[in-house]
């Protein structure tokens, strides 16, 4: 036996982990591009909303701003760092996070809350028939604002982590 003893590896945290084979740049757009989306479905929501909520529209374009907002900070501070501007980039993140979260569930609700297929056989000229298809694609677009939410929320928590390990670091 020799009298060197090795040393175990470090362990290192998850946002370690993440931060050397991860591009925070990179992540920034596509947290920009989930935010975008959710912007963009907004505007079919105009016309085709649930019967029950006329103005619901305004959660997919709020929570779409947020999370362009979050990734926006984010981009800004991987390009030139800046205290007050890693402080708005965590506050940020995590309002943002927080708003796709409530959203998520939202989101969520309201689908259950859509009518079934009752009523139509496929015939478009059918008393009724126009509004079950006008559900049908509102539900539609909840699914794809429901995806685009899921990755919002994933992309708002590792930059909201990495962010912040940034910031206690100092």
């Amino acid at each position: 036996m020799s009298s060197e003893e090795t040393a175990p590896p470090p362990v290192l945290s998850v946002a370690q982990r993440l931060a050397w084979w991860f591009d925070l740049e990179s992540a920034a757009v596509v947290t920009i591009l989930f935010g975008l989306f959710q912007v963009l479905l907004s505007v079919p929501l105009v016309y085709a909303t649930p019967v029950d909520m006329p103005k619901f529209f305004v959660l997919p374009l709020f929570i779409g701003i947020l999370i362009v907002t979050g990734g926006a900070l984010a981009m800004a501070n991987e390009r030139s760092p800046n205290r007050y501007l890693l402080q708005g980039c965590v506050c940020s993140n995590i309002v943002s996070l927080l708003g796709a979260v409530i959203a998520f569930c939202l989101y969520c609700v309201i689908i259950s809350k859509i009518p079934s297929d009752e009523g139509c056989d496929g015939n478009m000229r059918q008393e009724g028939c126009s509004l079950h298809y006008l559900m049908k694609y509102c539900m539609s677009i909840l699914i794809l604002l429901i995806f685009y939410d899921a990755g919002a929320v994933v992309m708002n928590s590792i930059l909201s982590a990495l962010s912040l390990r940034e910031l206690k670091k100092g």
